[in-house]
Order: C-alpha cells, then sequence, then structure tokens
C-alpha cells in the first residue's frame, strides 16, 4: 500500500512540475513593441484572414429635372407654329426667345433661324403695341407726363429758368434781414481786392449785410471801414482771404460758402445752396 501512495505522489508532483513552465512561457512578454506572428499562438503558422470588406456604396438617386429647366427644354424644341405668340405671357415670350436663339446657335439651320426670328418679329410687335399705348397714355392723362412741370423745349428751358430764377430771388430777399455775410480780407491781396468788388455787387443787388474784417487793419474802396480781427477768423476757420461765411445770428448759424475768388454768381448759386440746405449742415456754435 505503502508503495502505490509513493507512486502516485510521484505522478503529481511530475505533472506540477511539467505545468510551471507552460504558465510561465504564457505569462511571458516580448520587450519588443512590434507585433509578430509569434504573438498569435491561437492563429498557427499559415492562418490566413480576410481583409477587412469595405462598406457597399450605396448609389444615389437621380434628383429630378427642376421644372424650369423642363419648361426651357421644351420651349427650345416646340414648333413656334403651335404657340400663340400674340398672347403668350411676356415672361414666358423672352424665355422662348432665349432659347429659339440658342437652339440657332447649336443648330443653324434655315428652320432653327426662321423659329427665332419669328420669336423676334413678335416681340418687337408687341413692344411698339406698348409704346404706342405708352404715348396715348401720357397724352390722355398730362398728370403722368414728366414734360408736363419740366418742358425740355428751348422755350420751356427758358420759360422754367426764368420762374425758379424769380423763386430764388425772392428767397433770398426775404432772407436779407435774419442772414449776412462776413468777409475776411488783406488790403493788399490782389484777389481779395476783385472779391470785395463783387461781393458789393451781390450784397446791393440783393439787400443783404455784409461784415467786413481785415487781417491788416486797413480797408478796401467797397468797405472802408472794416473791424479789425480779433480772433475771430482763428475761432470760425479762417485759413486763407478772401473767405465769405453766411451767418444767421437768430439760428446761431455760420459756415463758410467758400474761399478764393468768386464771381456774382458764384456766390448766388452758393448762397441759395446753403440756404435751402441749412438743416443737413453741420452747425457751428460759436460764443458771441
Amino acid at each position: 500500500m505503502l508503495s502505490t501512495l509513493t507512486i502516485r505522489f510521484s505522478l503529481v508532483f511530475c505533472v506540477l512540475v511539467c505545468m510551471v513552465p507552460i504558465s510561465w512561457a504564457e505569462s511571458w512578454t516580448p520587450a519588443s513593441s512590434t507585433a509578430s506572428f509569434l504573438d498569435g499562438r491561437k492563429e498557427g503558422w499559415f492562418w490566413y484572414q480576410d481583409p477587412p470588406r469595405r462598406p457597399l456604396i450605396r448609389l444615389q438617386p437621380m434628383r429630378e429635372i427642376p421644372w424650369d429647366v423642363k419648361v426651357r427644354e421644351w420651349l427650345r424644341h416646340v414648333p413656334v407654329s403651335e404657340l400663340d405668340l400674340d398672347h403668350v405671357p411676356a415672361r414666358i415670350l423672352k424665355i422662348l426667345i432665349e432659347e429659339k436663339r440658342l437652339m440657332s446657335l447649336d443648330d443653324p439651320t434655315i428652320q432653327s433661324v426662321r423659329e427665332y426670328f419669328l420669336v423676334q418679329k413678335a416681340a418687337f410687335a408687341r413692344a411698339e403695341r406698348f409704346t404706342n399705348m405708352w404715348q396715348l397714355a401720357l397724352y390722355t392723362e398730362p398728370e403722368l407726363d414728366y414734360h408736363t412741370a419740366h418742358p425740355v423745349s428751348a422755350l420751356g428751358h427758358s420759360l422754367t429758368a426764368q420762374v425758379e430764377r424769380h423763386t430764388d430771388d425772392q428767397l433770398l430777399s426775404h432772407v436779407n434781414q435774419e442772414a449776412g455775410l462776413y468777409f475776411f480780407f488783406t488790403s493788399t491781396c490782389s484777389y481779395c481786392q476783385a472779391q470785395a468788388k463783387a461781393l458789393k455787387l451781390f450784397a446791393d443787388t440783393y439787400g443783404w449785410k455784409v461784415f467786413p474784417i481785415t487781417q491788416d487793419g486797413v480797408g478796401l474802396p467797397e468797405f472802408p471801414h472794416p473791424k479789425p480781427d480779433n480772433g475771430m477768423g482763428k475761432r470760425v476757420g479762417v485759413r486763407q482771404v478772401p473767405t465769405i461765411l453766411l451767418a444767421i445770428p437768430t439760428e446761431r448759424f455760420i459756415v463758410p460758402i467758400g474761399a478764393g475768388l468768386m464771381s456774382v454768381e458764384d456766390l448766388r448759386t452758393r448762397v441759395l445752396t446753403v440756404l435751402k440746405n441749412r438743416t443737413n449742415v453741420s452747425e457751428s456754435r460759436y460764443p458771441s
């Protein structure tokens, strides 16, 4: 009996001893980070793996042809004889002209050019009817005619200019008691001397007051008693002479209307422009 137990114990010990190297071999990992076929023990030496399958490309359904493309294609090939060109809507007629032109360019045959010519002829006839009706509407509805208030004839231009000038003269005469002109000059400046003559004529014609301000203490024949510049020129931004400013004391409004030599008509135009648009001019306020 002892010998039998001894034999069994020996067999168990041998099995345990044989299992130890196997466990150590399974737990050992090579130091290299590069994968090797030895790492895949379960795959074997000649194991073959199919490459991953690519997903099947799904074909997208074709988009439906837009409605306007279908209409253009139909208009390109439809015979003109099947259309009532006098009653085709103008929008469709415009597309029809374009498509027939392209058709004649792509396939320049007598028939394609004829189709394009007929469509163009119908369009011209329709434009002529519209023009005639336009003129009739202007003749029978005077308020629609721009030329009623703005005549284009030579006589009309002359009369319109006279009316506008009379209106502007009334404006200048109406504000001459409220507005005035500051004239900055020097007695030795030849431009100032010429500007004084034009300014004096403007003031006498429209009854405006002129406040002459000399920067060298000497007056001019037209303005023999000017006021000396006590710093006002610097405050209002006078940088050269002659300079003229338009002032409306009741509105505390003063802006330059020009520097350098100006004619009487130029003065008139500038004064009127500032007066009519003074609400849009940045008002400069100065202490009295």
